[in-house]
């Protein structure tokens, strides 16, 4: 009986490691990717002896530095969705193996 649970033990292993190999394949042949609007940053005034320029320009900054904070606010929220789905991929495989651990164990 216990040269079977061995057995048994060895082919899990041997199966579970072609399952991740596999997987690993599979999952990088997608990778999701953030759909955050990247600003461009206004051009410089020729001149900035023109007053309308001048605002006209810091009014194109301002607007830049809203869509810079807007751009950064959405890339942190795209790295914190993908490490939360790390984690619950790692959970749930640390749950699997402990689920075959202890029917080896217990059976």
């Amino acid at each position: 009986m216990n040269s079977q649970i061995r057995r048994s033990r060895t082919s899990f292993l041997a199966l579970l490691g072609g399952m991740l190999i596999a997987g690993y394949s599979v999952a990088d042949s997608w990778q999701p990717s953030h759909s955050c609007y990247e600003p461009t940053k206004p051009s410089r005034p020729y001149s900035l002896d023109n007053e309308w320029e001048i605002n006209r320009y810091n009014s194109a900054l301002r607007s830049y530095n809203y869509d810079v904070e807007e751009f950064r606010t959405c890339i942190e929220n795209f790295v914190s969705e993908q490490e939360s789905a790390i984690r619950n991929h790692k959970y749930a495989a640390e749950s699997a193996i402990n689920d075959w651990n202890n029917f080896v164990n217990w059976n």
